[in-house]
């Protein structure tokens, strides 16, 4: 017997008209992109939590990114990321609709069959109100771009490092993305567990690209 749909179906399905009408292309369940500026992509997604809600509930929120076009693409072949990203889902930036807002916080929405129309609402507002402008402000201004990206970036991984080389050396600062590279490289010492030699092997292979492109 259908259960119906979950919280997560509820929400992805609930946005998608709201946002397409106010210009925001849906693409894979639950992601939608929009062009903010030339080679500058804003990506939201709809995320939702039901592991502690009731059946066909979920808390729900909106994760906002915007993806630099001449910079995403080198990263992941920098980092030898194996998935596809359909060419929209690798992001330089990435925060949540929460922390776009006037004052910044993690925040959910309560989604359920009766809320749904509601909570898609009131974040397409939220979008239109926070985070467009958030994205288009990232986009004009270099320096807010980079604050954001080493605010956000996955320090944890190859990828938050190479990002802000890589955005670096497309500003023209290749020697500053390098140097902050080399500082997350001596930070591991002689550390070799996976993680590590993926950071090592991308910085050999960022070296190479930075050699090449002077």
């Amino acid at each position: 017997m259908s259960t119906g749909p979950t919280g997560r179906r509820l929400i992805e399905r609930a946005l998608r008209g709201p946002l397409e009408d106010a210009g925001w292309t849906p693409r894979a369940a639950g992601w939608f992109t929009r062009t903010i500026a030339p080679d500058h992509t804003g990506v939201l997604i709809a995320s939702a939590a039901s592991e502690h809600s009731p059946t066909g509930t979920a808390m729900a929120t909106l994760y906002v990114g915007l993806r630099r076009e001449d910079v995403q693409p080198l990263v992941r072949e920098l980092c030898r990321t194996p998935r596809s990203d359909r060419g929209y889902q690798s992001r330089t930036v990435n925060t949540t609709i929460g922390y776009v807002m006037p004052e910044p916080t993690w925040r959910t929405w309560f989604v359920t069959p009766d809320t749904v129309e509601s909570v898609a609402a009131e974040l397409t507002a939220l979008v239109a109100r926070h985070a467009l402008p958030y994205l288009e402000r990232l986009a004009a201004d270099p320096e807010a771009l980079l604050d954001a990206v080493r605010s956000t970036a996955l320090w944890d991984t190859d990828s938050g490092p190479c990002t802000l080389a890589v955005l670096l050396a497309r500003m023209g600062r290749p020697d500053e993305g390098w140097a902050f590279v080399q500082e997350r490289l001596a930070l591991l010492g002689s550390r070799t567990d996976v993680a590590n030699e993926q950071l090592r092997g991308m910085a050999g292979r960022l070296r190479s690209w930075l050699d090449s492109a002077q």
